[in-house]
C-alpha cells in the first residue's frame, strides 16, 4: 500500500568556526563545523491519511556555510548567511503499532538554512598597558 513519511526537524543547533577573508567592512565570512537535528518521523497511508506508525532519532553531522556581515554603528553589525547541514542517511527503525509492522527506512537529510542576525559586541578592544 502507497504511503507517505512526513519529516518533522523539532530543533537543530550548529557550532562552527568563522575564517575572515575581508579585514575591512563589509566583511565575508565561511564557516565550518558540526551540527546536531532532533527529529520526528510519521508515516501515513496515503489513501486514508491515517498515521500508522512514527520514529525519532538525533543525527550529527557537518555543517558549512556562508556570509557577510557589516557594522552600522559603534559595537553593532547586522549579518546574512546561508548554512547547509550534512546529516547523512542513517537508517531509521520504525516500531510495531497496531496497524503496522516494524520496518526500517534509510532516510537522507540535508537542511539548508538562512538567517539574518543584529549582532552587540560587548566591552571594546583590548589594550595592553606597560
Amino acid at each position: 500500500m502507497p504511503r507517505l513519511t512526513e519529516i518533522s526537524s523539532r530543533s537543530w543547533a550548529s557550532q562552527s568556526g568563522q575564517q575572515r577573508r575581508v579585514p575591512a567592512a563589509p566583511q565575508r565570512f565561511l564557516k565550518g563545523g558540526a551540527a546536531v537535528t532532533d527529529n520526528k518521523y510519521s508515516s501515513f497511508f496515503t489513501a486514508t491519511g491515517v498515521q500508522f506508525n512514527q520514529a525519532s532519532d538525533t543525527r550529527w553531522g557537518g555543517a558549512a556555510g556562508a556570509g557577510i556581515e557589516i557594522g552600522f554603528a559603534p559595537n553593532w553589525s547586522v549579518a546574512v548567511e546561508y548554512d547547509h547541514l550534512f546529516m547523512g542517511n542513517p537508517s531509521v527503525t520504525f516500531p510495531a503499532s497496531a496497524i503496522a509492522v516494524t520496518r526500517s527506512d534509510n532516510i537522507r537529510q540535508d537542511v539548508d538554512m538562512g538567517t539574518v542576525r543584529v549582532n552587540y559586541r560587548f566591552g571594546g578592544p583590548v589594550v595592553a598597558k606597560y
